[in-house]
């Protein structure tokens, strides 16, 4: 692609662009664009040429410049993450390249992105207050100790976590949204508010999408994937048998990243996920901080296509 058919596509271009700098300008407006079938193109085209074939087929990809785009993130007081052109860019997303659909950009707000051993910890939004302990005394022991959380800001076992970590004398935790960053507190999480407000002030809030963009299953479940790439072990604290923690246990186990669980009572219906994942040997039983730092500090884990 020549600078011709960039300035057609509506930037103001007046000095040659490097291949990098293109790159990052069509990452900008694929991640504004947020099209489902984004990763299918990619594989085909490239990231340009992908950006390129959405500018010719769809009308409101025309609107779309990635110095709006830039200016959007700005004025929200958002960093807008890309690879290869931020230092704050997370490596361990590269890897979903080739296991899962690729994260073209990030929006990011808080604190900087400090993956140190990071660890994720997820699980049943309705958890008991078993689970809720677990999840908290587990975060805060971790943080403690110089692990990064990574979780969300679901209800239950993801904020429970959230809640440790914070508490903790550790690294930033970061919050993995399946919606845009938004000026003000969503509505489902206004119980929440001075959590979200502490988090912002003491942790990291990342997204792939654009602001304005609401949650859905769908994002949920994408969400998942992140939450999983960014961290070398994945621990699920409760979970009922349709519980969105699967997806994550699930993405986890594909980038060949440790996947724990721990056991609950055996009358919970939330103890289902995390046993039946024990049970078929796709994650290794835990019960404390210290049988996740032993996971990590063990042989490296089984490739999953060969088990």
């Amino acid at each position: 692609m020549d600078n011709t058919d960039w300035q057609e596509g509506g930037y103001d271009v007046s000095e040659p662009r490097s291949e990098a700098e293109l790159e990052r300008e069509a990452r900008l407006c694929l991640a504004k664009l947020d099209e489902s079938s984004t990763d299918t193109e990619v594989c085909v085209e490239g990231i340009v040429g992908a950006w390129q074939r959405y500018r010719m087929r769809l009308p409101r990809a025309r609107s779309i410049k990635a110095e709006d785009v830039q200016r959007e993130a700005d004025e929200l007081g958002l960093r807008l993450l890309t690879p290869g052109h931020d230092a704050e860019w997370p490596t361990p997303l590269d890897d979903l390249s080739t296991h899962a659909p690729l994260v073209v950009a990030l929006w990011v707000a808080g604190m900087p992105l400090d993956l140190r051993q990071p660890v994720t910890i997820t699980g049943s939004r309705a958890c008991t207050a078993y689970g809720d302990q677990v999840a908290q005394q587990m975060a805060h022991e971790l943080a403690s100790r110089g692990h990064t959380i990574v979780t969300s800001l679901s209800y239950g076992v993801d904020v429970a976590a959230l809640k440790g970590a914070l508490a903790a004398e550790g690294p930033a935790p970061v919050a993995v949204l399946a919606q845009g960053i938004a000026d003000d507190v969503p509505p489902r999480l206004q119980a929440h508010e001075e959590l979200v407000q502490t988090l912002m002030a003491k942790g990291t809030v990342v997204t792939e999408f654009p602001p304005g963009t609401k949650p859905s299953r769908t994002r949920f479940e994408l969400r998942g994937r992140i939450m999983a790439a960014l961290t070398q072990a994945t621990v699920i604290v409760e979970g009922a048998s349709r519980s969105g923690a699967r997806y994550v246990a699930r993405d986890a186990r594909a980038l060949e990243r440790h996947v724990l669980a721990v056991p609950g009572p055996v009358t919970s219906a939330t103890s289902v996920l995390p046993h039946e994942l024990i049970q078929t040997g796709k994650a290794t039983l835990v019960t404390c901080d210290q049988d996740v730092i032993d996971v990590l500090a063990a042989a490296t884990i089984t490739d999953p296509e060969g088990a």
